[in-house]
């Protein structure tokens, strides 16, 4: 196979080449080749050909994500094609694409849940995020699937649920809490597009402790407006700057005038959800059932994080959130 050269777009800025091939070379995966090994008691088979390096799995499906490549047969074709990313994804010859739907049942979905929380870790350490406002919210997404009247769909999990422009969707919610300054996504959980915004508050507070990240304000639209909401919030010492639903109390409530301009950065979490469907792959779902949708947007999730790891770790913070820098 003749060797191509990298087809990328090199940007040099103040220095530095910033490129799919820079975030490659630079993100640390000692602690996530640890989390996978796990799942690889031996690379060494007595029969049989061994599995291509895991490392270099998931590094193909970060390019997957970041240049928008819409299903792992495509993926697989375009390393065929490219000796170039092969080589700096790691492998020794070109995976075949069932090879990475046996890397994703081999991990799980848990798996991909602690490599995201592992880059959260190194965020962390970087001093990323500041962590003072938290911004929490939801976005649907459609499934892999064309529901018709009188028939069972395809998708046994994916539901009905109806959008901020009231449109109706069926597929699944995607809930993020995120530092609103960085716009940092810190916390995520995947339903069902029917699950009640209110309901994964808690979750996500929860696990925001678990991962030792302190905040001060938490912002949400009237749909997490419940007095357990509030209540947990102020518990662990936090303040809750959510609009009164006016269902909730029969009536308008407008928030106290001091919260309003905290209130106004809860739009960084939409911010996220923008660079998450037009950047990366998260509108590309092509899987069915919620297990293999958490992995498909975990996956998003540990790109769009690998950016801003990489950003940091070559002196650009400003880069955090610039995820066409580092595509094609």
């Amino acid at each position: 196979m003749q060797k191509s050269s990298p087809t990328i777009r090199e940007a040099t800025i103040t220095g530095y080449k910033h490129s799919l091939s820079t975030l490659l070379d630079s993100i640390d995966f000692s602690r996530v080749k640890d989390l996978i090994r796990c799942r690889y008691p031996s690379l060494v088979y007595n029969r049989g050909r061994k599995p291509h390096a895991p490392i270099a799995m998931l590094k193909a499906f970060i390019v997957k994500e970041l240049i928008q490549i819409s299903s792992r047969r495509k993926l697989a074709n375009f390393l065929k094609k490219n000796v170039y990313w092969i080589k700096k994804c790691g492998f020794r010859s070109p995976p075949h694409h069932d090879c990475f739907s046996e890397f994703i049942k081999r991990l799980g979905k848990d798996i991909f849940i602690l490599v995201f929380n592992e880059l959260v870790r190194q965020l962390k350490e970087m001093n990323a995020f500041i962590g003072n406002f938290i911004a929490i919210d939801s976005t649907l997404f459609k499934a892999y699937s064309h529901p018709q009247k009188g028939k069972q769909a395809s998708d046994p999990d994916a539901r009905w649920g109806i959008g901020s422009k009231k449109e109706w969707v069926f597929g699944y919610k995607l809930h993020v809490a995120c530092d609103a300054d960085s716009e940092l996504p810190l916390s995520f959980e995947v339903t069902p597009a029917n699950r009640y915004d209110s309901t994964q508050y808690r979750t996500h507070l929860k696990d925001l402790i678990k991962k030792n990240i302190k905040f001060r304000y938490v912002l949400a639209d009237a749909g997490y407006d419940t007095k357990e909401n509030r209540e947990i919030t102020e518990i662990i010492g936090a303040i809750p700057v959510i609009p009164v639903n006016p269902r909730r109390l029969g009536k308008e409530h407008s928030m106290k005038n001091d919260l309003m301009p905290c209130y106004k950065k809860r739009c960084s979490v939409e911010r996220v959800f923008s660079r998450l469907k037009e950047g990366l792959g998260l509108k590309m779902l092509k899987v069915r059932e919620l297990q293999k949708v958490v992995v498909h947007v975990a996956i998003s999730l540990i790109a769009m994080l690998s950016v801003a790891v990489t950003a940091i770790m070559i002196g650009r913070r400003d880069f955090v959130n610039s995820i066409s820098l580092f595509s094609f």
